[in-house]
């Protein structure tokens, strides 16, 4: 599945064929995993000219998913609040909510 997310939510756009990501979605200000160690397929990022005002260009991720991933995180992509983090390849927190890790 190809992910269409700006650069700076995805590893500044520094992501490799084989690498593994997270996908976390931002949901009433609380991050979930909605994938996790998915394995980048390929990574495209339009070349050419950068417009005045520094918009960045059109870039995607993509992932290899299963059914249910896929599912997951197409209704994730409704919202706009992703992010692709490289995956350490530890298990996400029981409870992923941002606001538990920082303690409160």
């Amino acid at each position: 599945m190809s992910i269409p997310i700006a650069r700076e939510h995805a590893v500044a756009g520094a992501l490799q064929v084989g690498d593994r990501v997270d996908v976390i979605d931002v949901v009433d200000d609380e991050a979930v995993y909605v994938v996790s160690g998915a394995e980048v397929l390929a990574v495209n990022a339009r070349s050419g000219d950068t417009p005045i005002g520094g918009q960045p260009s059109e870039f995607s991720v993509t992932v290899a998913l299963g059914d249910a991933e896929a599912l997951a995180v197409a209704a994730a992509l409704a919202d706009d609040k992703l992010e692709v983090v490289r995956s350490t390849g530890a298990a996400p927190p029981a409870d992923s909510s941002t606001d538990e890790q920082a303690g409160g």
